[in-house]
């Protein structure tokens, strides 16, 4: 009788294993998925500033010496040269439709989806 019930015990600790483990894996899918479209949201980045900064030094002589001073200058704007730009000064606004706060770099509310003026992601 003790066997039964401890091999009830071992068997309901292996299903609930098993079930972590499905857990886990569809986790680690999930994340790899999203890991490789960041990637390919840098990639396109890294091609826009890439053609961005080409274009000002042939047009406007811009030199990497001022690109360097202009990245030194954003950086230090929160106070830290860290090579990140803050984004604690982010202000919300909100929604002239549905009142929700949404971030100023929105350009569509959350909830409702209406487009929200002056949204840009460059908005500080």
């Amino acid at each position: 009788m003790l066997d039964s019930v401890w091999n009830l015990f071992q068997q309901g600790q292996i299903s609930s294993n098993q079930a972590k483990t499905e857990s886990a894996t569809s986790l680690a899918a999930s994340a790899t998925s999203g890991v490789a479209s960041l990637q390919g949201q840098i990639d396109t980045l890294v091609l826009a500033n890439q053609a961005m900064w080409e274009i000002l030094s042939k047009q406007l002589g811009v030199s990497e010496e001022d690109l360097v001073k202009k990245m030194n200058e954003i950086d230090l704007r929160d106070g830290k040269m860290d090579g990140k730009v803050s984004t604690q000064r982010e202000t919300a606004t909100n929604c002239t439709e549905c009142g929700h706060k949404i971030g100023r770099r929105r350009p569509n509310c959350y909830w409702c989806g209406a487009k929200l003026e002056g949204g840009s992601p460059f908005a500080r």
